[in-house]
Order: structure tokens, then sequence, then C-alpha cells
């Protein structure tokens, strides 16, 4: 067997109704929240839900609603251009793989500046991320619970990933009743996605 160092510092909420608790899960890591989704309707919908539990914690929030699938570099910046606008100290987002790993671009170039492009090629060295928090209403990216990004360069169309201890969310919430709305195929990519992962563990020749 291989050597290895293994750290998993996030905090994980998972149980049918847990989305009630982002109020107190918010408020242990900051005054105000930049809510993060895509722009549909439901989106919209779990951002004015969430909203709702933060006043209840004292937390205030803006929203941005500018991600799309295979989130572009252009959102961080947008992103944390508007978090420092409104004064947020704390970023939540709410959403699939694109809205979790958008949001840690978001909190990073929040809190070191710069474009995040420039730590995905090692141009630039990050210092801080805002607090993060995540709501994950898919089964399969588990960027709930990693220090991974993944973010598409405009220029190359490919994507590229950045791991860094920063990313990693300070508390996440897995509530399975948010997944009982989705279509079967947002069931099935997802879960065919956790499949492969697991079959990629079981067949690795460094599996562990």
């Amino acid at each position: 067997m291989f050597s290895f160092s293994y750290c998993n510092p996030v905090q994980l909420h998972m149980g049918r109704g847990s989305f009630e608790r982002v109020g107190e899960a918010a408020a242990r890591h900051g005054r105000k929240a930049l809510i993060v989704t895509t722009g549909s309707a439901h989106s919209a919908e779990l951002a004015e839900r969430a909203g709702f539990l933060l006043r209840k914690a004292g937390v205030g929030w803006a929203h941005y609603a500018g991600i799309r699938p295979n989130p572009l570099g252009s959102m961080a910046a947008e992103g944390a251009r508007l978090a420092r606008e409104e004064g947020c100290d704390l970023i939540l987002g709410i959403g699939g793989g694109s809205v979790m790993d958008a949001s840690k671009g978001i909190a990073l170039c929040a809190g070191s500046g710069g474009d995040i492009f420039e730590y995905v090629y090692g141009r630039a060295q990050a210092v801080a991320a805002l607090p993060l928090v995540l709501i994950t209403t898919t089964a399969g990216t588990g960027s709930e619970g990693n220090w991974t990004a993944v973010f598409t360069d405009p220029e190359t169309k490919a994507k590229k990933g950045l791991s860094m201890p920063l990313l990693f969310p300070r508390e996440s919430i897995i509530d399975p009743l948010l997944l009982t709305s989705l279509p079967p195929r947002q069931i099935a990519g997802p879960g065919f996605d956790a499949l492969a992962h697991a079959i990629e563990s079981a067949l690795s020749v460094r599996a562990n």
C-alpha cells in the first residue's frame, strides 16, 4: 500500500430537513452572506427560502444568480466583485457541482483578489478565502465535501481543476428532500457520476 496523507475538515450536516439549519450554520462564520445560485426559478425559490432563514439567524444576504453549467472564470470574478460591493463576509452556494465549484472560486477571489486562472495555472499564490457554506442539490460531484473546483478556460475551452485547502467549505448541508424534485435525467447523470468514481476506486492500481 502506498503512503498518503488525508484531511477533510468539512462539517457535514445530513438528513431530511437539514436545509433549515442554514441560518445557524451561516451565523457561525459571517454576518452577511452572498447566496450563489443559477438563474432558474427553482434556484430563486431556494435562495429566498435560505434568505428567510438567514434573517432569522441575524445574517444579512445578497444574491448572485449568474452561474451556468461548466462555470467560467469570469463568473468567479463577477461574484467576488458583488461580494465586495455588498460587504459580504461569507459565501453560501446552493446548487449542483457547477454552483458549488463557482462558489469556491468566488470565495477565493473575494479573499485573495485576482483572476481564478492565475491560481489554476500557478501564476499567483492564494492567501485567503471567504468562509464557505454549501448546500448541494444533486448527488454526484461531492464538491460539498472536498477542496477541488473546476472551471472552464474560455480561451482553450478546457476544463481546469484547482485544489487547495482554502477551498474546503466550513460546513455543508446535504438534505435528501432537495433531490426529490429533480427530473430523472438529473438524477441519473450525477448518479452514474458517483458510480463511475466508485468503480475507479475499486479498479485503481493505487487503491488502498
